[in-house]
């Protein structure tokens, strides 16, 4: 039964205050690739692709 199941998401929507198509070129020119529909979307990754895209991000923020 369909009730019976657990129901789990691996994605995270989240907010950069900048253009979303802009954070996510930006990303895709280091290889990270996420979603932008007015917000951004990223998938939970292993340990070290999390990593590699929360640095990857951290460095584009601070370029605004």
């Amino acid at each position: 039964r369909s009730s019976d199941l657990i129901h789990c998401a691996n994605f995270i929507y989240f907010d950069t205050h900048h253009d979303p198509k802009e954070i996510r070129a930006a990303l895709a020119e280091r290889k990270i690739m996420i979603s932008a529909f007015g917000f951004n979307r990223v998938s939970v990754g292993t340990e070290e692709q999390n990593k590699a895209f929360i640095a990857a991000l951290k460095e584009i923020l601070a370029a605004y």
